[in-house]
């Protein structure tokens, strides 16, 4: 890719293929599933009824060089409301030209027209390259302070499970 200018726009149905593929290459580089996204899916979860996530898309030379994708969220310790980074990725050709910041300013632009106070994103702790590009912009690396849990698979039914056999009893 040149140095053309990047254009940075909310997604829109028709990118839902690009996106996947997108998305899918960053799970195999974390090496998760690399077949978890789908056109269907994108556009079942960014763009049918109530959204789960906003997508914001990097055009570079006419074709998709990156996404992020971002949800909002509310600041208990500020009493704010912030916006959750959930994924930022730039396609390799793309990579080291300014297109990974300009996607995350354009995060940080709707985290304030939304009313947001803060932008929260996490890294996998030996990710040293985003941990630098994420810091060079302000980001307090706080891995010391903040541990990120989660409660998934047969934890996560199992808690539910408990959940309703508690709400039965309470009914009995």
């Amino acid at each position: 890719m040149t140095q053309n200018p990047t254009t940075i726009r909310l997604a829109v149905r028709a990118d839902a293929d690009a996106i996947a593929e997108m998305a899918n290459q960053l799970n195999r580089f974390h090496n998760n599933p690399d077949d978890l996204y789908s056109a269907r899916l994108i556009e079942a979860e960014a763009f049918d009824g109530a959204p789960l996530f906003s997508v914001l898309v990097a055009e570079c030379d006419g074709a998709l060089a990156g996404y992020a994708f971002f949800q909002d969220c509310f600041n208990s310790e500020a009493a704010a409301r912030g916006v959750w980074l959930l994924d930022l990725f730039v396609r390799e050709p793309a990579r080291r030209q300014g297109v990974g910041r300009d996607l995350l300013a354009a995060v940080a632009r709707e985290t304030v027209a939304r009313g947001g106070m803060s932008l929260f994103l996490a890294v996998l702790s030996d990710n040293q390259g985003a941990r630098a590009f994420y810091t060079e912009f302000g980001a307090r690396d706080g891995d010391a302070d903040i541990v990120e849990l989660e409660l998934g698979g047969e934890s996560l039914t199992g808690l539910a499970q408990a959940a309703r056999e508690l709400a039965q009893a309470a009914r009995e």
